[in-house]
């Protein structure tokens, strides 16, 4: 589901899949966290799985497979996407 040549509709459904991860994991960040008033919140997490996915998709492209380096990769451009979001330590919720 993550090559390059993988046909849209997959893509599509892909997407939603991917769409509901980000809700997932937005909730559970507010459930353990404060998070600071952002518009789309859910969104924002929609995206960073998105960003993240991409840097799966090349790998595979590459090297048909997800390579160790890719996969820091895509933490890097993860972290990175959500720092210009969130502060770098959250507080947790009592």
């Amino acid at each position: 589901m993550i090559g390059g040549k993988t046909p849209p509709e997959i893509k599509q459904v892909d997407r939603i899949n991917d769409r509901e991860i980000g809700k997932v994991m937005c909730e559970i960040f507010q459930q353990h966290f404060d998070l600071p008033d952002l518009p789309n919140t859910k969104d924002i997490f929609y995206y960073f799985i998105e960003i993240t996915d991409v840097m799966f998709t090349l790998s595979v492209i590459e090297h048909s497979k997800i390579t160790d380096e890719m996969l820091n990769e895509a933490k890097r451009v993860g972290r990175s996407y959500l720092a210009s979001y969130l502060p770098e330590k959250l507080d947790r919720k009592t």
